[in-house]
């Protein structure tokens, strides 16, 4: 009976485990000992199940929420319109002045708006809005009145809510996955970079737009036309990678041409270290020109990329490892080690 477990581990009879209990999951009931039924010699076995609902294994969370009614929106735009906003002009600087009027419009908020304490159950689901939450009520309450008619359409409005609650999740959760962005937006960023190039402008500085290059890194499953970039009129060349740093990014973050770069920067500092083995150099002194020479170009900006290296291109990176080992004499280590302890 390999596949099935004991679930009786108390005495049923004096000291001795006589009654027994299998079933095939593993751990699924705790046996307590409970006083024999009439004149029986066998205790009595109470099987409680070790799985706990998920309403029972989660705590209760109480957040504050704020209740912007129609009438707090009023109340606080009136505030702002209110206010005399020349007052904030003293301050000295651009930071100063934006901290002081966040502070003053969260003051007003906090000050304005109501809030309430809500429970958060951990079985709460996400679909559930205010409208189901209402007839789930409404449905309660013609319950406990006894009003037969009431019982049925309260019933059968909780029904078409939760029914509409669903379908309008459904969609929302479906719409995110067609666009294949669940949380940002689609915007013309040309504004942002037209401030980039009025602030390098003010403070004497000159963007170049013949050096500048635009990437775009889309994962979107459908194409969709790409807006162009201009910098003071003239158009910034589109490429598909971009060299940052040392580290080679391409629009479709795969590293592969980073990898194709680091490994033939490798292999050509191989030919060094052949050439120490060719001279007889002492093992020692090869094994720290591995390291600084040929590990450092391997390591550099490891941890940016080497996680999401597909096996191909893992196994590539390797191979100039084994192949430095093997010239040297002894085991270097390898670049997953390496990745591991920089994590």
């Amino acid at each position: 009976m390999s596949n099935f477990y004991q679930y009786v581990s108390c005495p049923t009879r004096l000291n001795k485990t006589i009654d027994l209990c299998y079933g095939s999951v593993k751990g699924a009931y705790k046996s307590v000992a409970l006083p024999p039924l009439g004149s029986s010699d066998h205790n009595t076995i109470l099987l409680t199940p070790t799985y706990k609902p998920l309403l029972k294994r989660g705590k209760i969370v109480t957040r504050e929420v704020e209740m912007w009614t129609d009438n707090a929106v009023e109340e606080l735009k009136g505030a702002l319109e209110s206010t005399d906003w020349n007052v904030f002009n003293n301050s000295t600087t651009l930071d100063e002045r934006v901290d002081v009027i966040s502070s003053y419009i969260l003051y007003l908020k906090d000050l304005i708006i109501p809030t309430k304490c809500v429970k958060v159950f951990p079985n709460n689901k996400p679909r559930l809005n205010k409208a189901v939450k209402d007839a789930l009520h409404r449905k309660q309450h013609a319950f406990l009145c006894g009003d037969v008619r009431d019982k049925a359409e309260a019933k059968k409005e909780a029904r078409y809510e939760i029914k509409r609650a669903k379908l309008q999740y459904k969609n929302r959760i479906e719409g995110k996955f067609h666009s294949n962005d669940l949380k940002a937006e689609e915007v013309d960023h040309g504004p942002v970079v037209e401030d980039c190039v009025e602030w390098c402008d003010n403070h004497f500085l000159k963007l170049n737009g013949n050096k500048t290059k635009d990437m775009v890194i889309d994962f979107r499953k459908t194409s969709h036309s790409i807006i162009p970039t201009t910098v003071k009129g003239s158009l910034v060349e589109l490429v598909e990678s971009h060299k940052y740093l040392g580290t080679v990014i391409d629009n479709k973050l795969n590293h592969d041409l980073n990898t194709s770069a680091v490994c033939k920067k490798g292999l050509q500092r191989l030919y060094f270290l052949r050439r120490l083995n060719i001279f007889n150099v002492d093992k020692t002194l090869m094994a720290l020109f591995y390291k600084s020479f040929i590990e450092s170009i391997l390591t550099f900006s490891l941890i940016s990329w080497y996680g999401n290296l597909t096996v191909q291109n893992k196994n590539s990176l390797s191979n100039i490892v084994k192949l430095a080992s093997k010239i040297i004499g002894t085991q270097q280590l390898s670049l997953t080690n390496i990745y591991e302890r920089q994590l």
